[in-house]
Order: structure tokens, then C-alpha cells, then sequence
């Protein structure tokens, strides 16, 4: 009787912890990303700053204000080997360039309205503001210094 009562507890264990790996969250490793190329409105602050990645994982930017997590373009992966971000349109991203384009900061706790969903950015990532630099879906990001 123990084995057959321990199999459909191991299986929804499983189930549950295969549920928490899957990309639903729109995380590619420590980068988020839209989870589609439209969204309707468009933000329209200029989103500039220098790419880092660090030893803890996160990856954002450090702006005039601080250091913000990001959420990329829809299509953006991370190389975890190289450390760099790769947009849509194949164009690498290394930690030291500084990068511009349109999007805003929201506050974590608006950003799944906002995104349309649970990006679940670790809060050791977040600035005090609690905010996260949002470039718009297709956004068009644009190099400004490379390092």
C-alpha cells in the first residue's frame, strides 16, 4: 500500500516542481522578456544605461539613478557563457555597453498588469524604489558607447 500511495505523491512533487522551471514566467535565465511583440500602448520615456551582469545574477542596468533589472524586448535571450544578452534582431549585447530606447520604469507590483505576466524578478534584484526599467516590446534598442 505504501508504494502505491507514494507514486501519485511523487508525481504531483513532480509536477509542481516542473511547473515551477517552466518558462511561463517569460525568463530566459536571469533576463525577462514580453510575452508577445505587442502590448497596445506604448511608453514613451527614454530608457539609457549600462548593461551589467552580476556575480549574484542579476542582470540590468545602471542608469543616472541606480541599477534596474530589465524587461527586454519580446525575443531577447541570455548566453550564459558569453554573459550577454542577444536581442530579436541578433544583435549581441556585453556587459559595459550602454544601451537607449523607449520604454518606462514601472514598479514591480503594477508590472504583471502591465507585461501581462508574473515575471517573478527576484527581489534581491530590485532597486529601494522597487522599480524595473520596461522597454517597449519591439523597442528598438540603440547602442550608445560600446565598453
Amino acid at each position: 500500500m505504501l508504494l502505491r500511495t507514494a507514486r501519485p505523491f511523487s508525481a504531483i512533487v513532480a509536477l509542481v516542481l516542473l511547473g515551477a522551471c517552466g518558462n511561463d514566467n517569460m525568463s530566459h535565465g536571469p533576463v525577462f522578456v514580453w510575452p508577445s511583440a505587442s502590448s497596445g500602448d506604448e511608453m514613451t520615456a527614454l530608457i539609457k544605461g549600462e548593461l551589467y551582469v552580476d556575480a549574484t545574477g542579476c542582470v540590468g542596468l545602471i542608469t543616472a539613478t541606480g541599477k534596474f533589472p530589465v524587461v527586454w524586448p519580446h525575443g531577447t535571450t541570455f548566453d550564459p557563457t558569453a554573459r550577454s544578452i542577444a536581442l530579436a534582431s541578433g544583435r549581441n549585447l556585453q556587459p559595459g555597453v550602454i544601451i537607449s530606447g523607449g520604454g518606462g520604469y514601472i514598479g514591480i507590483d503594477g508590472l504583471s498588469r502591465v507585461v501581462g505576466a508574473d515575471l517573478s524578478i527576484p527581489a534581491s534584484c530590485l532597486p529601494s524604489t522597487r522599480e524595473v526599467a520596461v522597454f517597449n516590446p519591439q523597442a528598438g534598442i540603440d547602442i550608445v558607447r560600446s565598453p
